[in-house]
């Protein structure tokens, strides 16, 4: 049975025509003229482009004045007058990343790669960013467990945004790539081809850490963590993994094992503190921070030089 789904917003829609990763059915355009116009001068242009660019793609278009069918479920919510019926986004399982090789010792430019299977790997050129302000080494983000769709919406678009080299999931207890999480991205998720899952995300981040890459984490709270304060910039010496989990659990406890160092987002009275004894580690605002917003935070700290 063919798995299919509904895809909605102008910025989803088009984006996931652009990357053409999906399988692509119908496009349907509802629309008014009252409609269209109180849409924004971006929503139109958006809605023009992605039927111009379905039709370049001999995907068939289908204009009505309202959803109807299977459609119509979406009466609810902001389509922006366009639904993309399609396949679901692939995603590839991972198992670890490679060392991290420099093509040279003068250049900052490297190549590395991801296991996606036991004979199966995907290449990396990682080339490193002109500006002396970002840090010139691969990064990637593991999500443990993050099970809200608009909160990984959001950080999946925050990365897109920070050029984040690659982003992990957890297979279980994750929110699916849906179409509530491509819009919640902004249509990111349709232009991020580095997104993986993993079955096993201890094993994943001990595979990395056995080929030289250095994993932060968030749990604060782990008797045994060193902790440091996100303003002051952590050292960063090896290509790098932060690891982040969900709003009512944090990380598990066997994530938290694997993890080097764990960053703390301090309040103002800790503002200047490097390192945290377990007693300062209570005055950390963490916990009480939306995930997504936390994690643009610390990808900020890691990526200003």
């Amino acid at each position: 049975m063919t798995v299919k789904e509904l895809l909605f917003g102008s910025s989803p829609v088009l984006a996931a025509l652009k990357a053409n990763r999906r399988t692509l059915h119908r496009l349907f355009v509802y629309s008014s003229n009252a409609e269209s116009s109180a849409q924004s001068p971006v929503v139109n242009r958006n809605r023009d482009a992605a039927i111009s660019l379905a039709q370049k793609l001999n995907v068939k278009v289908v204009k009505s004045a309202k959803p109807a069918g299977g459609a119509s479920l979406l009466n609810n919510v902001t389509h922006n007058g366009l639904v993309l019926e399609c396949g679901p986004l692939p995603q590839l399982n991972i198992k670890g990343l490679s060392p991290v090789s420099r093509q040279s010792e003068t250049c900052h430019n490297s190549s590395y790669f991801a296991s996606v299977s036991d004979k199966e790997h995907v290449d990396f050129d990682f080339e490193a960013s002109a500006d002396p302000g970002r840090i010139k080494v691969p990064l990637w983000l593991a999500l443990d467990q993050v099970n809200d769709p608009q909160n990984l919406g959001a950080i999946i678009r925050t990365c897109h945004f920070f050029q984040v080299d690659g982003i992990v999931t957890t297979s279980q207890s994750t929110a699916p790539l849906s179409p509530t999480v491509s819009k919640a991205s902004a249509g990111s998720l349709e232009l991020y081809p580095t997104l993986y899952s993993t079955k096993n995300l201890p094993s994943f981040l001990q595979d990395c850490k056995d080929s030289g890459w250095l994993v932060y984490g968030t749990d604060v709270s782990s008797p045994t963590a060193k902790v440091i304060s996100c303003w002051k910039r952590p050292p960063i010496e090896s290509p790098v993994i932060l690891v982040m989990g969900s709003e009512g659990e944090g990380l598990r406890k066997t994530v938290s094992a694997k993890c080097d160092k764990h960053l703390l987002i301090p309040n103002d009275s800790v503002a200047e503190i490097g390192t945290l004894d377990s007693d300062d580690q209570s005055k950390g605002i963490l916990d009480s921070l939306n995930v997504s917003v936390a994690t643009g935070i610390l990808l900020t700290s890691l990526l200003r030089k």
